[in-house]
């Protein structure tokens, strides 16, 4: 896990908040990260928030992954969440905990967001999957915060067909990019502006191809 303030023994388990039922580059990276553990070792589970029954989804039975409903609130044992439900870490005491920033931006939409001043939140790891997370954590006063990334599902690498390039620019509007592709798309009319939501993973590999 890359930081001295965690402590792994054998005996540790390591649980890893995930919403449930929800198919986002977060949710696949919480699995990428229970994967990856178990390759190297340690005892890594998925916690389904809420509980469900039936927790992998089609879309991630390429990852090895386990999953418990239950937490135990033991200092030998590690809880990770993200930060789109960081008040999930105020109903344990003993458990060592660490957040994973994932979406700034997510997190600065919610009510009830990380406490940073917290007294009992001063023994949190911070996790940043981002430069711009970093930054953000730099700018609460976090200053040893520990870089932890995901990656590219092995499809986006499968060479298919050879269809020819053409003049695309592709966005994300869920990441607050549209106002700017309006002006953009107004300066240059033959550029063709597509935006990448509501496609399943197969489909977004091979508009990126093009």
């Amino acid at each position: 896990m890359g930081t001295s303030k965690l402590r792994v023994s054998p005996d540790t388990v390591i649980y890893v908040l995930c919403p449930s039922h929800i198919v986002t580059g977060g949710i696949e990276a919480v699995h990428q990260l229970v994967d990856k553990l178990r390759k190297f070792g340690h005892n890594a589970v998925i916690v389904p928030n809420p509980p469900v029954n039936n927790p992998l989804l089609l879309q991630y039975r390429n990852y090895d992954v386990s999953f418990a409903r239950q937490i135990i609130d033991d200092e030998c044992n590690i809880l990770v969440t993200t930060e789109v439900n960081p008040w999930v870490l105020d109903a344990f005491q003993s458990i060592q905990k660490a957040l994973w920033w994932l979406s700034v931006d997510n997190h600065e939409a919610l009510e009830q967001r990380f406490d940073f001043d917290s007294i009992k939140n001063q023994d949190v790891v911070h996790f940043f999957q981002s430069a711009y997370a970093h930054d953000f954590l730099c700018r609460k006063g976090i200053v040893d915060s520990c870089s932890l990334t995901d990656y590219l599902h092995a499809c986006y690498f499968h060479r298919q067909g050879g269809k020819p390039k053409g003049d695309n620019v592709l966005y994300t509007p869920a990441k607050g990019a549209q106002e700017y592709v309006n002006q953009l798309q107004q300066a240059d009319a033959s550029i063709q502006w597509l935006p990448l939501r509501g496609m399943i993973r197969k489909r977004h590999a091979q508009v990126l191809r093009q």
